[in-house]
């Protein structure tokens, strides 16, 4: 009896560290998309993803580029839909946001996308004092459970959308909020950009909201 339940207990440390193995991995993808300056859907098959990150391996940005851009632009209209649902008192900001950006008006469209996404967290998105210290306490202080805080880690370490503008040649992506909001790019504005900027909203619909109370 007492080897039985040993062994059972043992299966079970072994899944567990399988588990979370397997969330450390996608917490690493997703870092590396972030990189280039994407981020996913929880749409996105997992198996997707495994591609995805094959792209940056073998150093294809423009095959990422590419499918963000094919995926990203079939879906935004529905994405805007769901989140006028999700986020009533927004509806008007998503739409325009998503007007701008079918009548090429990207500069338009990265901004507003960019504000939505620091409004929809209450300002604390991209707040970079104590290596981020607002967003993370904002998610902890809503009851995240500590494995979605693993997934989460992409939005809560600095990447190329929030790091200060000196520094962002130190990341492949080079759309840069702070350097967008301070005037310092003016030439932003294209359609990768906006997209960018939108599978961040998404990411933040997606994954940020799905694990955490909002209301």
């Amino acid at each position: 009896m007492n080897n039985s339940l040993n062994e059972m207990s043992n299966q079970i440390a072994e899944l567990e560290q399988t588990m979370s193995d397997s969330r450390e991995l996608f917490s690493d993808a997703l870092k590396m998309l972030a990189n280039y300056g994407w981020y996913i859907s929880d749409e996105l098959p997992i198996g997707q993803l495994l591609v995805l990150v094959k792209h940056i391996s073998n150093d294809k940005e423009e095959d990422l580029d590419a499918f963000f851009l094919n995926y990203y632009s079939k879906n935004i209209s529905s994405n805007v839909n769901h989140l006028s649902i999700r986020f009533p008192e927004r509806k008007n900001m998503f739409e325009e946001a998503l007007i701008a950006h079918n009548k090429k008006l990207y500069h338009s469209s990265t901004l507003l996308w960019l504000t939505l996404c620091d409004g929809i967290c209450e300002g604390e998105l991209f707040k970079l004092k104590g290596n981020k210290r607002a967003i993370r306490k904002w998610l902890e202080d809503n009851d995240t459970p500590k494995k979605y805080m693993e997934w989460l880690e992409v939005i809560t370490e600095v990447s190329a959308i929030d790091v200060y503008t000196g520094d962002k040649a130190n990341y492949k992506s080079q759309l840069n909020r702070h350097g967008i909001v301070h005037g310092y790019d003016i030439n932003y504005g294209n359609k990768v950009n906006s997209l960018k900027a939108f599978s961040l909203l998404v990411f933040i619909k997606d994954m940020v909201n799905r694990h955490k109370r909002l209301i």
